[in-house]
């Protein structure tokens, strides 16, 4: 079975986007569950060369995030040993109840505590992620939220993992099946960010529409529920549109507008919402009829 998954995970030796991005940013740790050696190849090609830590009780003892300027570490094992996989229920069940993997739970829960985390690229059905969730919100009462990018969450599980766990969720559109849109996102935080040995993006290449986008994804998955909120975040998005789509003596449709907001941010921005700020601008006298 270990040489079947091993040979189905093979390592594409290509680069990967998200990897790329995950690996230049300034990381103290990642913590994994995959059994291969992608994410360590990308943090090396990024010029680091990271320090590798199994689940055993040995690298365990030895792990100190604090002291290592990048490491990794295996929480499933690693194909190049056998005896660190964890894959089968049975596995899957020791490692979060037997006493001998106290050790395991205790570290990382340790680090739960006291440290900020991106979780990036689980399903939120992932039973090992729920049960993550779990010991956070019982066991831990961390005050600092842990953030978590999800596929295509929904409202009620952004409130419910706020409520349960104090994860707050950063949600995108996973229109492509292949999480391409992740990887755009990251492109842009890219812009707006110093990476590692990167220098700090120049104020002249950033992108106007860009800021307002991530301006307005913030607002639009904040918890408030206000629709004023909304409709005032949206406005500076709706006066850049409708100034680059507007030409002398014509007339713009809000269907235009609705489109190229929705395009811009990758996400449906309600109508009743779009015509309301746009009557708001009109009140302002911003924009005429």
């Amino acid at each position: 079975m270990y040489t079947s998954c091993e040979n189905y995970l093979a390592d594409p030796l290509t680069k990967g986007h998200i990897y790329h991005f995950l690996s230049k940013f300034p990381f103290q740790a990642y913590f994994t569950t995959n059994y291969d050696k992608i994410l360590e190849r990308h943090i090396r090609l990024s010029g680091v060369a990271p320090a590798i830590f199994f689940n055993r009780k040995t690298d365990f003892e030895m792990l100190d995030i604090d002291t290592l300027r990048k490491c990794v570490v295996k929480l499933h094992g690693d194909f190049s040993d056998q005896n660190t996989i964890i894959i089968t229920d049975d596995q899957y069940d020791s490692l979060e109840s037997k006493d001998e993997m106290n050790y395991f739970r205790e570290t990382i829960s340790s680090y739960l505590r006291t440290k900020r985390f991106l979780i990036v690229g689980y399903s939120i059905n992932d039973p090992h992620i729920q049960q993550i969730l779990k010991r956070i919100a019982f066991n831990i009462r961390r005050k600092i939220p842990i953030y978590a990018i999800v596929a295509d969450a929904d409202k009620q599980l952004i409130r419910e993992w706020d409520k349960k766990y104090n994860v707050q969720v950063i949600t995108y559109k996973n229109n492509s099946g292949s999480h391409k849109e992740l990887g755009d996102l990251f492109e842009a935080i890219e812009r707006y960010i110093s990476v590692d040995t990167d220098p700090p993006p120049k104020r002249g290449d950033i992108d106007l529409r860009r800021t307002q986008s991530f301006y307005m994804w913030h607002k639009f998955q904040s918890n408030n529920e206000s629709q004023n909120i909304q409709i005032d975040s949206l406005k500076s998005v709706v006066l850049s549109t409708i100034h680059r789509l507007y030409k002398l003596g014509e007339k713009i449709d809000i269907s235009q507008v609705e489109t190229d907001i929705n395009t811009t941010l990758n996400s449906t921005i309600p109508r009743t919402n779009l015509k309301e700020c746009i009557e708001s601008l009109e009140k302002d006298n911003f924009v005429k009829k």
